[in-house]
């Protein structure tokens, strides 16, 4: 496919008043890089530079918890100065490879650990936290007094303006069933029964949202992207609907504070995995594209570069927002530009070394590309001698073990007893649901051609 062909993926666009080069977002996400109240280090920025490398557009950090004991755990708070020397070098180095960043800002609200901190979360009832992702870790929150709202918003403004001075593009403020998970409690009618100012009606349940937007806008000016991610379903029993989320868009939107808005899911499929379909959260982006003039971000398994494109010319979303597709390779929109579709490798959902690891607190990785998260340490570079490489059997492993062996420059032969590639992905990928296993032998039977892998089928290797 020539680079032509996908125009509107790689034609810049405005938020606000900044320009972005292209509308691939690595949006928000743990990678579990660095700890709580300090800044990203080495790994981190070693981490977000092999996306921006690769081409992205503009990425989204996470971890930005706007005050103590706001944090889901992992989370960096960016509440002093003493991270900011390491905020302000991945700025500054994402700025010299031509992409924008934003900060997300969060607070844990009732998904804040109690493990951690001690105590409990926050809310604005004391409901426990409905399920989700390490739900058996949250206790009954505390509910949340007047002046607690009041720093809270204040906190807000505070980690905007620290992220502003370090060199971020903007902000993000997090109204999401992840570790924004305050404010959509406050939207949520579930997790909101007060019967006040920040309760009942959804003007009032929104109202904090309105608060900390207008104390955020003032206190970074108008130049400087302030942006929102936003649950436009709870995917829940009487939960928030696409219904609810439309309104709160249009009147985020009439407050003048908020220059766009990134759509997701909610508790039952924010991650989802290989057996939701691709794009499977692209309508709630295009709900909320009809009753807004902002510029929007949708997710939910947008792993093809047709299939960006094709969302951004029917115009559904503005920009796309991919974090799985880009862990797995983060030379995908490199690849796209160029037109080498085929050499892309694509997140097939399995949710194991990314949202799995998280779920443990381990630092997140890939099952398709192990130097995820390792960028520093893991570089394929070429071999000082050259040899000739035998890889027995074509599975998974094999495959891999050819494709780097290769890389590194040597001349490699793989013996596979089978009549195809694939081992047991093979088999994995007949299983109902589990389609998207064959996405990884399609790649790596692709990469061998590449690289000049001789492939000899139907030969069992013997010691002999």
């Amino acid at each position: 496919m020539e680079a032509q062909v996908l125009k509107h993926l790689f034609s810049p666009m405005t938020i606000g008043k900044l320009s972005i080069p292209n509308r691939i977002v690595f949006s928000a996400h743990v990678p579990v890089y660095w700890p709580i109240n300090q800044g990203p280090g080495e790994r981190a920025l070693q981490y977000y530079l092999a996306r921006v490398k690769g081409g992205v557009g503009l990425i989204i950090l996470p971890q930005n918890a706007v005050m103590p004991m706001s944090t889901a755990g992992g989370v960096v708070a960016i509440q002093s100065d003493r991270a900011l020397p390491e905020f302000q070098a991945l700025a500054a180095a994402v700025h010299d490879h031509g992409a924008r960043i934003f900060g997300q800002l969060l607070h844990a609200g009732p998904r804040i650990n109690g493990t951690l901190i001690g105590g409990t979360g926050f809310a604005p009832s004391p409901i426990q936290f409905p399920g989700g992702l390490m739900a058996s870790e949250y206790t009954t929150p505390y509910e949340m007094e007047i002046e607690h709202i009041k720093q809270t918003v204040s906190a807000y403004a505070n980690a905007a303006k620290r992220l502003q001075s370090a060199g971020f593009d903007g902000v993000e403020i997090s109204s999401t069933v992840g570790a924004g998970m305050l404010l959509v409690s406050f939207l949520s009618p579930v997790s909101n029964r007060r019967t006040d100012e920040y309760g009942g009606s959804l003007e009032n349940r929104m109202r904090i949202h309105r608060e900390i937007s207008e104390a955020v806008r003032e206190a970074v000016g108008p130049d400087f992207v302030v942006g929102m991610r936003l649950v436009a379903d709870e995917l829940i029993n009487k939960g928030l609907t696409l219904d609810d989320a439309r309104e709160i868009a249009l009147k985020l939107e009439e407050t003048g504070n908020i220059d766009y808005l990134s759509v997701c899911a909610g508790l039952a499929g924010h991650v989802p995995p290989m057996y939701y379909p691709l794009g499977c959260f692209v309508h709630l982006a295009v709900g909320i594209k009809e009753v807004v003039n902002i510029p929007v971000i949708c997710h939910g398994r947008i792993n093809d570069p047709v299939q960006a494109e094709q969302i951004l010319e029917n115009n559904q979303a503005d920009f796309i927002g991919m974090a799985r597709a880009l862990i797995c390779d983060p030379e995908w929109p490199k690849k796209a530009k160029e037109g080498r579709l085929d050499e892309i490798r694509k997140c097939i959902g399995c949710n194991q070394a990314c949202i799995g690891f998280y779920q443990k607190n381990w630092p997140i990785s890939c099952t398709l590309n192990p130097e995820a998260g390792r960028e520093g340490r893991l570089a394929i570079i070429p071999a000082t001698k050259k040899k000739r490489v035998m890889v027995i059997g074509g599975g998974g492993a094999g495959l891999e073990a050819a494709r780097v062996a290769a890389l590194r420059g040597h001349q490699v032969t793989l013996y596979e007893k089978e009549d195809t590639l694939g081992g047991q992905l093979n088999i994995a990928s007949k299983i109902p649901g589990r389609i998207d296993f064959a996405e990884a032998v399609r790649y790596f039977s692709n990469q061998m051609k590449l690289l000049g892998v001789e492939v000899v089928l139907g030969k069992t290797v013997t010691a002999e």
